[in-house]
């Protein structure tokens, strides 16, 4: 009896390494296996006995095999990472590069060798685009013939240069035409200018892929219908590419003068606001008045003759609201201050926005640094949608004033309103906080002293990343930037503010607020305390030295730093 239950507790006792289902157990774990099953199944693809039961000799063997295995594996994973990032293709395609150049074929590989081949590839890598490069310019209409007709995938391409024309050919699809097109004018431009470059071609513009000359010369291509000359008649008459390109397009397009900033518009890439600006181009090549153009925005005559003498500096629409304002009877001063408003873009109620330019013009003795807050005053009551709170406490979000107009206002009445809609900005709170991420521009530190006191400043420039941080800002420099958040919460615009610390006081003030246009890099809007522009004469100091301090900090974050933002 004692005996029969000394049996039955051994069947359930726990298998140890000493025991022999406690050794097949281990063993398992050595190879990495699950189950008998898949042990019996490993043994037959390995050449070895299916049965379970082995001497420790058999075992050493299977598992001495099985790490041998997987250092190969090991190595095989690594050696594929190696010549996949050589750029080739497959094992053999590998060898063969390797003996081609007198390095060992083996698979087995130390990390000098490894180290050696990738040397040599980016050697001759280099080489490569140095060759293909002097081949451009020793033989540009056949590279450029060779480029177009053969399909060589774009990452195959080393030299900058090439990719950029390359990838300007992969845009025009299957249109046979455009890409011919493309290609005359690429010759004629290699062969005769200094336009086939991947530099930056408009500053105001930015780093946007559209922003190169190659890119504007496949926008010119798309339209080669309506070529009023062919482009290998065309001479340069400078050595400038700017002016290379305008006499270009002239060339292709124009029979009647056309103002220099019109340019600008083959650098918009294919976008509509871009399609629409080049009609307004080939409207005016055809000696056709710029007041019949499709727009909504309606000139006078005076204002079609001022539109053709704006600053070059200017954007298209900037250019246009600038000679309106000016045709309306506004001085310079107004015009420019206008165009540096949200109405340097045409917006959908021209209309009303006409009348708005006449009040500025109706009330002259206005400080012009109200010009930009009433504006932005006037548009979030007309046109953006904001929370409400009725009477009974109930919260809507509606237009405030959908019927806002400027018939019998008065400019002291307008800015007492705008005051209170800032008091109102400044001590929101029942909505609750909004907050956006970074939108990638570097912050900017500088220490700096001050020539005239000798006190040593630390300047910087900081995004404010939240509602509230907006209307802290809004509230300490007496302007609306809090207004900003739903634009800046979208990602299309981000705030900072610049602020210098005194480092014998450790006195913090704010100096300026900065509004900049993320996608083209560009800087859009730069005020002081209640709106002074940067470098005004009457301006607080550190207000008249903050130009510099942008300027550095624009060269430093890659942001266009236009020059119509100061005094």
């Amino acid at each position: 009896m004692n005996l029969s239950k000394s049996n039955k507790s051994a069947q359930f006792k726990t298998a140890t390494a000493s025991t022999p289902k406690g050794e097949f157990q281990k063993h398992l774990v050595a190879l990495q296996i699950q189950s008998a099953a898949e042990y019996r199944n490993w043994c037959l693809e390995n050449g070895y006995k299916p049965r379970l039961e082995k001497n420790w000799q058999e075992r050493r063997d299977e598992v001495r095999f099985a790490l041998k295995q997987c250092r190969t594996t090991k190595t095989q994973l690594k050696l594929k990472t190696h010549w996949e990032s050589l750029g080739l293709k497959s094992l053999e395609v590998y060898n063969a590069w390797c003996k081609s150049r007198g390095f060992s074929v083996s698979i087995s590989k130390s990390q000098s060798q490894l180290e050696q081949e990738s040397l040599t590839f980016q050697r001759e890598k280099s080489e490569k685009t140095v060759d293909i490069s002097r081949h451009l310019e020793r033989k540009p209409t056949e590279t450029l013939q060779t480029l177009f007709q053969t399909p060589v995938p774009l990452e195959d391409i080393h030299s900058p240069l090439l990719r950029e024309i390359k990838a300007a050919v992969d845009l025009t699809g299957n249109r046979a035409d455009v890409r011919e097109a493309l290609l005359r004018i690429l010759i004629v431009a290699k062969l005769k200018s200094r336009l086939v470059n991947s530099r930056q071609a408009i500053a105001s513009f930015g780093s946007t892929p559209e922003n190169t000359f190659i890119r504007a010369l496949l926008v010119v291509s798309l339209r080669y219908s309506q070529w009023i000359r062919q482009p290998e008649e065309w001479k340069a008459d400078s050595h400038n590419p700017h002016r290379q390109f305008s006499s270009l397009i002239r060339h292709l397009f124009a029979k009647y003068p056309i103002p220099v900033f019109m340019d600008s518009c083959w650098f918009e890439g294919e976008t509509d606001s871009g399609e629409i600006h080049r009609e307004w181009f080939i409207h005016l090549a055809k000696g056709n008045n710029i007041r019949t153009a499709e727009m909504n925005l309606k000139l006078t005559k005076r204002g079609a003759h001022l539109f053709s003498q704006a600053p070059k500096d200017f954007p298209v629409e900037m250019a246009l609201r600038w000679s309106q304002v000016l045709s309306l009877g506004g001085d310079s001063n107004l015009a420019r201050n206008i165009a540096q408003t949200r109405l340097a873009k045409l917006q959908p109620d021209e209309a009303f926005w006409q009348s708005v330019v006449f009040f500025f013009i109706n009330n002259p003795m206005l400080d012009p640094r109200q010009i930009i807050p009433i504006i932005d005053f006037i548009y979030n009551r007309k046109f953006v949608a904001s929370e409400i709170v009725k009477p009974d406490g109930e919260v809507e979000v509606a237009i405030p004033e959908q019927n806002f107009s400027m018939k019998g206002r008065t400019g002291v009445a307008l800015l007492k309103r705008m005051e209170e809609w800032h008091r109102a900005l400044a001590k929101e709170t029942r909505s609750a906080e909004k907050s956006w991420t970074p939108c990638g521009i570097n912050p900017f530190e500088l220490k700096k002293r001050e020539e005239a006191t000798g006190i040593e400043t630390i300047w910087t420039i900081e995004e404010l990343l939240s509602s509230r941080a907006l209307q802290e800002e809004g509230k300490a420099m007496r302007h609306c930037v809090a207004s900003y958040a739903s634009s800046c919460l979208q990602g299309n615009i981000s705030i900072w503010s610049m602020q210098a610390c005194e480092l014998h006081t450790g006195n913090r003030r704010r100096v300026m607020t900065i509004e900049v246009e993320n996608h083209r890099k560009l800087i859009t809007q730069a005020r002081g305390r209640c709106n002074k522009i940067p470098g005004e004469k009457r301006a607080a100091p550190r207000l008249i030295f903050a130009p510099e301090i942008l300027k550095r900090w624009g060269r430093e974050a890659g942001l266009i730093v236009p020059s119509y933002l100061f005094d």
